[in-house]
């Protein structure tokens, strides 16, 4: 199934035109492709700004706007639904009114005085809502146009984009935050700071050198550190030599990553397994001219691997450090929810990876929610026709 389709159906905006015919479509496709939507947040953490229906609860303020580059598009009819995390209590415009659907879903109807778009206005709905508004990517994308006969395209100024230096995800609808004082704080005396990089040199700048070669995540039960600044060199690779047949090519494939890959003559790395130990525990000796890793089943060799993946400094240099260490809980997961964000399989075994690296050991599929269902089953195949679909 396309990646979009269940993008759109998952969570987003639809224009839905009431009484539109099917020989409309045109109509709401130049809709779709034409609108500029912009959502910023103005301000967080309001408490004697609020309107009088917060009843003194704290409250965040955004604006919504609509602009569209010319006035041949429908004036009337449609109807604009969209999710949202944060409650929102009221919506203040000319224009629009604000009704609430259900849960997260709202939506915004034309007042009868609207004439139809005026091309290059904007057309602004403040929003107030419940809390703090306190990131970017809380908004919802795939805003989309929807007619009554199930006809829907998808507002192309909302679909998402990908950082090419990051791979993550991006919302070019979504005005960036550039007002820390207003945007990043849930009150008035909130005191957090906010974690810029300039920031993060200021607070850790008098870190003596190599202390941060040894700050795993997570943190080892017990590390032993050798004369500060010794250093063994893993340029030429790694040899490893083991005694058991554990599959340990996903965590040595992370390590060639980082410039260290197996090679004939590279430094010794031996492993071996010792009975009777906790599960997942592990003994990681970094010397001057090999790596040693003694654990109790193949799990602890990954993460002794993971940790040696931890210790990596370039050019492919790890210190000289003893490390006892063992998962404090049988269970450390993470919860994906593709009921109502969905990825794709690639996305999904990038993330396998990383769980690897921080040592996580569950995954939990939401496949399903009242979003929809979100994995094809051949066997059943109106789970994913007929149950991926939300609304129109």
């Amino acid at each position: 199934m396309a990646r979009t389709r269940f993008r759109f159906a998952a969570f987003g905006i639809s224009l839905l035109a009431s009484g539109v015919q099917s020989d409309d479509h045109a109509g709401l496709a130049k809709l779709a492709d034409s609108l500029v939507v912009r959502y910023q947040v103005v301000a967080n953490g309001l408490t004697g700004e609020c309107p009088a229906v917060f009843g003194g609860d704290t409250c965040f303020k955004s604006v919504l706007r609509l602009e569209a580059p010319t006035d041949q598009l429908p004036a009337s009819g449609w109807q604009l639904y969209f999710s949202h995390v944060e409650p929102l209590r009221l919506a203040e415009s000319d224009s629009f009114t604000l009704e609430t659907i259900n849960g997260d879903l709202y939506r915004i109807v034309p007042k009868p005085g609207f004439g139809g778009f005026v091309a290059d206005k904007a057309y602004d709905l403040t929003l107030w809502g419940v809390g703090s508004h306190l990131s970017e990517y809380y908004a919802m994308p795939n805003y989309f146009v929807a007619g009554e006969d199930g006809f829907a395209k998808v507002i192309q100024s909302t679909v998402p984009g990908i950082d090419p230096e990051t791979g993550l995800e991006t919302l070019p609808h979504v005005v960036p935050f550039s007002d820390p004082e207003h945007q990043h704080k849930r009150s008035a005396d909130d005191a957090t700071a906010r974690a810029t990089a300039a920031w993060l040199y200021d607070a850790y700048g008098d870190v003596p050198d190599g202390a941060t070669a040894q700050a795993l995540i997570p943190t080892p039960l017990k590390t032993t550190a050798k004369p500060h600044g010794a250093m063994l060199d893993l340029s030429r690779g790694i040899a490893v030599k083991a005694s058991d047949g554990n599959n340990l090519s996903p965590a040595l494939a992370q390590l060639a990553k980082l410039g260290i890959p197996e090679a004939p003559d590279g430094v010794p790395l031996y492993l071996a397994l010792q009975a009777n130990e906790p599960q997942g525990s592990y003994l990681l000796g970094v010397a001057a001219d090999a790596v040693h890793i003694i654990a109790a089943d193949g799990e602890g060799l990954q993460n002794a691997l993971m940790s040696l993946l931890g210790l990596v400094t370039a050019p492919a240099k790890v210190p000289l450090i003893e490390i006892d260490d063992a998962p404090r809980f049988a269970f450390r997961g993470l919860h994906l929810d593709i009921a109502r964000n969905f990825n794709s399989k690639d996305f999904i075994l990038k993330l396998l990876d990383q769980m690897m690296v921080y040592k996580l050991n569950k995954l939990t599929l939401q496949l399903s929610d009242d979003e929809g269902w979100r994995i094809d089953v051949p066997g059943l195949p109106e789970l994913a026709e007929v149950g991926s679909r939300r609304c129109h």
